[in-house]
């Protein structure tokens, strides 16, 4: 009588055991979906890093064109007067940048009311 006491407890134990393990199946098929797709992931970032490495040269004529794009900016503005950047700075720059520059580069008068000079006079004495 005992011991089919403790066969029957052992038997509900695992019971209790199989039945938590069966309602962990869905949690578990979620979390192997997601790492499937991390893993995907993964390799496709990797893949891109190692074309980006492995290929410097294709990503030397993208720095090349935009040294060569700046370059050639910084000699539009440069070389014009600030009256023409508008026109010479078209598609070049946005206006905002247009503006700032015609801003910063173009002479200006400022005009205050102390604004006085003392000249000195030089003259002969006793001429």
């Amino acid at each position: 009588m005992k011991n089919s006491r403790l066969i029957i407890v052992a038997c509900l134990v695992l019971a209790g055991i199989l039945v938590t393990q069966f309602n962990q199946m869905p949690n578990l098929d979620k979390q192997l979906v997601q790492a499937k797709a991390d893993l995907k992931q993964a390799k496709l970032s990797q893949k891109k890093s190692k074309t980006i490495v492995s290929s410097p040269q294709s990503q030397q004529s993208t720095v090349s064109d935009s040294t060569n794009q700046v370059t050639h900016f910084v000699k539009t503005f440069s070389n014009q007067p600030t009256s023409t950047y508008p026109d010479s700075l078209k598609g070049l720059a946005s206006q905002k940048v247009i503006n700032e520059l015609t801003q910063t580069f173009a002479p200006s008068v400022t005009f205050s009311d102390k604004a006085h000079y003392d000249v000195p006079l030089v003259g002969l004495k006793n001429a």
